[in-house]
């Protein structure tokens, strides 16, 4: 065979194509560095999957292990506090439903008591301070205060005494109406027109002594301010 001629055009063709040979990209665009890191990341991606299972495992486990009874223990209410049996029954079909145990609903019934406890307490205070302002109401009234209110007092306790029955005398006391100055005013004016003599003294009642405290207090009919 005839020598082959080398000649410097062919040699560099050569070393051109040698060198797009090393530096193409391989075709999906990723070099063997990044294919290591994908693997990596799907690893990782894998072990967080089975343990977020895991986790959800576990989760399942303890709602099954504090589901609702078949039936809720009495709630322990605060004492004073009576949770009515209709209220127990709406209130249990609710933590039922919600499939809550029985020491999850007792925290609900402790919330709902001190809820409670906290609105009467306000209408209590409200309450005596109603009673209160009544009577500094009577107490300065033109008419039945005054230095002569003890006088007018007795001689409206003595109307009541007269014609009011036990069921006034305790809705009286109960919702402190015998303080008002008006309720006072209309039992005073009817122990006028009874025209007893023996408190044309001053406030004597017929056996001629003073009115005990007792006899004096409002709370039939109003409650004398010595007696706090």
């Amino acid at each position: 065979m005839p020598d082959e001629t080398v000649t410097p055009e062919s040699t560099e063709e050569q070393v051109q194509t040698t060198e797009v040979e090393e530096t193409t990209p391989p075709i999906d665009g990723k070099s063997d560095g990044d294919n290591s890191s994908d693997g990596a990341e799907t690893d990782a991606a894998s072990e967080e999957s089975e343990e977020s299972n895991d986790d959800a495992e576990g989760t399942t486990d303890d709602n099954d292990s504090a589901s609702a009874p078949d039936e809720y223990e009495p709630f322990e209410m605060p004492e004073g506090l009576i949770l009515d049996e209709a209220a127990f029954k709406e209130a249990t079909e609710l933590f039922k439903a919600d499939n809550l145990s029985q020491e999850r609903a007792q925290e609900y019934a402790n919330v709902m008591a001190n809820k409670i406890a906290d609105i009467h307490k306000g209408q209590q205070d409200r309450f005596e301070t109603q009673k209160q302002e009544w009577e500094d109401q009577s107490r300065n009234d033109k008419e039945l205060g005054g230095e002569k209110f003890e006088e007018n007092l007795s001689i409206a306790v003595h109307a009541l005494d007269t014609l009011g029955s036990p069921e006034l005398k305790e809705v009286l006391t109960t919702y402190g109406l015998g303080n008002h100055p008006e309720v006072l005013r209309v039992f005073h004016n009817m122990g006028k027109l009874l025209k007893d003599d023996s408190f044309k003294d001053g406030g004597k009642p017929p056996s001629g002594k003073p009115l005990s405290k007792e006899e004096r207090r409002v709370g039939a009919m109003y409650k004398d301010s010595s007696d706090k």
